[in-house]
């Protein structure tokens, strides 16, 4: 057991802040180091995997993976109280207890840590709370409980410890145990009789003060221990500094020279060294991250992970992901960052476990992603590959603001992707708040673009999609969309897929209005006249709508005799001849030989314009060569 006074000067230090967004305007020096620094590590990373791989396994066996750093301090306590305390079923345990609490669940099965009673009592408080639940959904609540895990059985160690203490000095019996092993003695978690009025340890009576031994204790502690000091430790209790670990002074190495040394001793040595390997790890990511975050740094790494492949593709792909990790949301509105990521989302290796934890990192930012002009990509990315995750979170987030983001400029494009990838169960809530505002969002530039995925990939029996058919053909509303420069659209996108009883109520409304001429010389209007001729040719609604369609023709070509039909009104207009054009396209029997005449009276004017011309090119792709009245001169 580690004397205070030789802990406390190896107590670990805050560690320096994880690497954020550099600015890529800094001072000229920091710029000139970041290439070099930026290259070695992906020298690193895609030429020598091997020595990547070593790293990364050193990196996941770390003794103290897992346990916070602001429990350190506990590990060390308990080690002082209780030398068999065993801090690495400590670590081991909090892994594990981190994992369950992460999944929502409460970890019993298979549970050695803590003892039986503190472990059970431990659980019945979570799940009584219902914790398990609110830690899935909000993960930075599991730091907090972990730590008063630990905290509440180094206070009970510490307690037992000096309740053995003084049994020792009051019997003077030399079979009294002086430490109680972990785990054994099932009455441990219940004999809380020794804890203070604060849960605190209670002082050890009548125990005689401990001598505060020198820094020299160090060397001789480590000498009776029979195993070497770290390297860069070994002149410490001569007065002399810790020295950084040179290259090649791997920790697992020096760890693997001793098998049988007993590890609860050099947990002091396990800190520094850890730090150490944690600021060399910040330094090179800090390096790559800014490399990323340029046009040059950011072409390259894209050209190198399109290059690579097995093996190598890995380990860039391993790195990069790590790096970018811990500020994708940033990251993510950069220019030349966001297309790294882009990248790395497109890769087959953009699956399982790190899918998961990119997805979790993005949570929270997606709102604001989604009107960036580079984020919007990266969530059309996750769209694509990140499956019910990304769907379920970004449903969520956007929540009360589908038709802020449907009206925004980038927004509207991840709606769309929406809409068209996913079925209308899973975009159900979205559908409800647009169609409480179905005419305004169709008369908007952006909004309207989504009402055209909705009409084009959503079921139209929906529920939702018939409340928002119904207020669209809305004989009001349809008179102000066939006429606006945006609304158009998404009455024609509904043509397209409509039932038989919508394209009803469209021809209903043009030939029940008086001015079907103003409609048809219309830009936008006359667009949607010709998606309702096209849509009354439908094979699925040939038959019903036979009769609106006859009508809707006879309307526009007139009855024998009629010498000024809408057809000769139109036909020289720089709008109205496209509806002349496509019921020439459509017309058979008795409709094509009114046509014919209609386009023989009007043969010479028809000649002379552009037009004109136009309507004779339709007429001659549809009937062949025309009568010689109607036919242009050479």
């Amino acid at each position: 057991m580690l004397a205070p006074s030789v802990v406390s000067p190896l107590a670990p230090v805050p560690s320096a802040p994880k690497p954020g967004l550099q600015n890529r305007h800094g001072s000229a020096g920091h710029a000139s180091r970041a290439p070099l620094a930026a290259s070695l590590a992906l020298f690193v990373a895609t030429q020598r995997p091997r020595l990547a791989r070593r790293i990364a396994n050193l990196r996941l066996t770390d003794p103290l993976a897992g346990v916070p750093e602001a429990a350190w301090p506990l590990l060390q306590r308990a080690e002082e109280a209780h030398p068999a305390f065993g801090w690495q079923q400590i670590a081991d345990g909090l892994r594990s207890w981190r994992k369950a609490l992460e999944n929502g669940q409460v970890w019993e099965e298979g549970a050695d840590w803590p003892d039986e009673a503190l472990r059970s009592r431990w659980a019945e408080t979570l799940a009584e709370l219902d914790l398990p639940r609110l830690t899935k959904r909000y993960p930075d609540l599991i730091e907090p409980l972990l730590f008063r895990l630990l905290e509440m059985v180094v206070q009970l160690s510490e307690a037992l410890a000096a309740s053995a203490e003084g049994s020792k000095a009051k019997g003077g019996s030399d079979d009294t145990p002086t430490s109680i092993p972990q785990g054994e003695g099932g009455d441990q978690a219940d004999d809380l009789s020794q804890r203070g009025p604060h849960g605190g340890a209670t002082p050890r009576p009548d125990a005689e003060p401990s001598e505060e031994p020198s820094l020299e204790a160090l060397g001789e502690r480590l000498a009776q221990m029979q195993f070497r000091p770290p390297p860069g430790l070994e002149g410490y209790g001569m007065g002399q500094p810790p020295t950084p670990l040179g290259p090649g002074q791997e920790g697992a190495e020096f760890l693997g020279r001793k098998s049988s040394m007993r590890l609860e001793g050099v947990l002091p040595h396990l800190l520094v060294r850890r730090q150490l390997r944690e600021k060399e790890t910040e330094r090179k990511g800090g390096a790559l991250l800014e490399m990323i975050q340029t046009a040059e740094g950011a072409d390259r790494l894209c050209q190198q992970m399109q290059a690579a492949s097995g093996e190598e593709l890995a380990v860039l792909w391993a790195t990069l992901v790590a790096t970018t990790l811990p500020c994708l949301p940033q990251l993510a509105c950069d220019p030349h960052a966001s297309t790294v990521i882009c990248q790395l989302m497109a890769q087959p290796l953009f699956t399982g476990e790190v899918r998961s934890r990119m997805l979790h990192r993005l949570r929270g930012s997606i709102f604001n992603l989604v009107r960036d002009k580079y984020g919007c990509w990266i969530i059309q990315q996750a769209l694509q590959r990140g499956g019910p995750e990304i769907v379920h979170a970004l449903v969520t987030e956007l929540r009360g603001r589908v038709l802020n983001c449907s009206r925004h400029m980038y927004g509207n494009f991840v709606l769309q992707r929406c809409f068209e990838m996913l079925p209308c169960a899973e975009v159900h809530s979205m559908l409800g708040e647009l169609a409480d505002n179905a005419v305004a969002a169709s008369l908007n530039l952006y909004s309207g673009r989504v009402l055209q995925r909705v009409m084009e990939n959503c079921n139209h029996e929906h529920e939702h999609m018939m409340q928002i058919l119904d207020s669209l053909l809305e004989p009001e509303a349809l008179g102000r969309l066939v006429t606006s420069a945006h609304g158009h659209n998404v009455i024609r996108s509904m043509l397209t897929r409509a039932s038989a009883l919508r394209v009803r109520s469209v021809v209903a409304f043009f030939l029940q209005e008086n001015d079907l001429l103003s409609y048809a010389r219309n830009r936008h209007a006359s667009l949607v006249l010709e998606s309702c001729l096209e849509a009354l040719c439908r094979p699925d609604l040939a038959e019903p709508l036979q009769p609106d369609r006859a009508a809707l023709v006879e309307r526009i070509l007139g009855k024998e005799g009629d010498d000024q039909p809408l057809f000769i009104k139109v036909a020289l207009d720089r709008f109205g001849n496209y509806v002349c054009q496509r019921v020439i396209f459509i017309s058979q029997g008795a409709e094509a030989e009114r046509v014919l005449s209609l386009i023989a009276s009007m043969g010479s004017k028809l000649r002379r314009t552009t037009n004109g011309r136009h309507i004779l090119a339709t007429a001659r792709s549809k009937f062949g060569q025309l009568p010689a009245p109607c036919a242009p001169k050479p």
